[in-house]
């Protein structure tokens, strides 16, 4: 999203093919697969919540890994990060041309916010990408950091910022938009 010559990259921005649903997809057919061949999933509760809540771990592992293998990983995997790169290089040289000026905020993916946050390299990538271009920064992570994810997400279908992840992003942000509107 761009907003007055402030772009926000969010951690799935350089990740090609990593979509949530095409995952739950996978998933879904696996557990219709067992549904048609276990007796036990198909009559316990029990057997199914605890299969569910595997799956669902299964499903962040790979999700998680994805994205941190497309910033982090073999640049075989790394090919759409390079793409963004390139672009927000373009945006950057584009504002320049147009007498903006071209910064970047990073907005994490809002998922077990705490010390040991998952995409932590990730963020920390884009911001080295930033600093070595010259482009001024700015990483939301620090704002997000302790906070229970879930209760910032819209729903537990759509894990975009409500209003509460909202005002902490705008607060977090504003001191850095004043300095930039300034200089």
């Amino acid at each position: 999203a761009s907003c007055d010559g402030v772009t926000a990259a969010a951690s799935r921005d350089g990740v090609a093919g990593v979509t949530t649903m095409g995952q739950v997809d996978g998933i879904r057919t696996e557990m219709q697969r067992i549904a048609r061949t276990s007796l036990a999933y198909r009559h316990s509760y029990l057997v199914r919540f605890v299969r569910a809540r595997i799956e669902r771990r299964r499903l962040s592992d790979r999700y998680l890994a994805r994205i941190r293998a497309s910033y982090l990983g073999p640049q075989a995997d790394r090919g759409e990060w390079f793409r963004a790169r390139t672009e927000l290089l373009w945006m950057k040289r584009e504002s320049a041309r147009l007498g903006a000026e071209f910064a970047l905020v990073v907005f994490p993916m809002l998922y077990e916010l705490g010390d040991d946050y998952p995409l932590e390299g990730v963020c920390d990538a884009i911001e080295g990408f930033a600093r070595e271009h010259e482009i001024p920064v700015f990483s939301l992570l620090p704002a997000y950091r302790g906070r229970h994810a879930p209760d910032l997400w819209i729903s537990a279908w759509d894990q975009h910022p409500n209003p509460e992840g909202h005002r902490i992003a705008a607060e977090a942000l504003t001191p850095f938009v004043v300095s930039r509107i300034r200089e």
